[in-house]
């Protein structure tokens, strides 16, 4: 028994992370634009030469801002962490059961 929850939980921990995923790009489409870089970045900065005119991810103008997409995609990455935590706590007690058992039978 303990094993098929562990199996089940293991499915849910995947779909959340794969819920995850859908999230943040979500909230990357609803207000961010890739643009190449100008300018070159100040040698004070660390790995200066590794970022010079490598694309960097600009925030729009907050007019621009799809705030429905943005906000949905924040409450969809809060469920889906909620989810993994979920499944996880499955996991471990499932764990504890399974090493109670072989206790137990030993």
């Amino acid at each position: 028994m303990s094993i098929t929850a562990i199996s089940t939980a293991l499915g849910g921990m995947q779909a959340a992370s794969e819920r995850l995923e859908q999230a943040a790009g979500r909230i990357v489409r609803a207000g961010a634009s890739i643009e190449p870089t100008s300018a070159t970045t100040p040698a004070s900065t660390p790995n200066a030469a590794a970022t010079a005119n490598q694309p960097v991810a600009r925030l729009s103008s907050p007019a621009s801002l799809n705030s429905d997409d943005l906000v949905g995609g924040i409450v969809d990455a809060k469920l889906a962490e909620i989810s993994y935590k979920a499944n996880l706590n499955v996991v471990k007690v499932a764990n504890e059961m399974l090493g109670a058992l072989l206790d137990i039978t030993s």
